[in-house]
């Protein structure tokens, strides 16, 4: 707790980083284990949204289309990735990109 305010009398206040305020902001909405399971999908591929809604319910219950699709997005802009998505035969296709 000295070191605290030590710190404090020497520095004032110390900004936190920007980056640190962007992972917070994802962390509220989406747990640890949410965050692994979007790093894992493969950036730069096209992938079925409804076989990853099917493995992120399998992993983490029932969850809709719509909030899945939006936690996704949420992630991709929070970390500075693109989010594409298309129809293709009556399934809509999902690209992750990097910057």
């Amino acid at each position: 707790m000295m070191e605290c305010a030590k710190l404090y009398m020497e520095k004032g206040k110390v900004k936190i980083p920007l980056h640190y305020k962007k992972l917070d902001k994802v962390k509220s909405d989406l747990s640890s284990d949410q965050i692994d399971f979007f790093k894992n999908i493969k950036l730069d591929e096209e992938h079925s949204r409804s076989e990853e809604l099917a493995k992120f319910k399998n992993s983490f219950g029932e969850i809709t289309c719509h909030k899945f699709t939006k936690l996704l997005k949420q992630y991709a802009s929070e970390n500075d990735l693109s989010f594409d998505e298309r129809k293709s035969n009556g399934d809509v296709l999902i690209n992750l990109k990097s910057a």
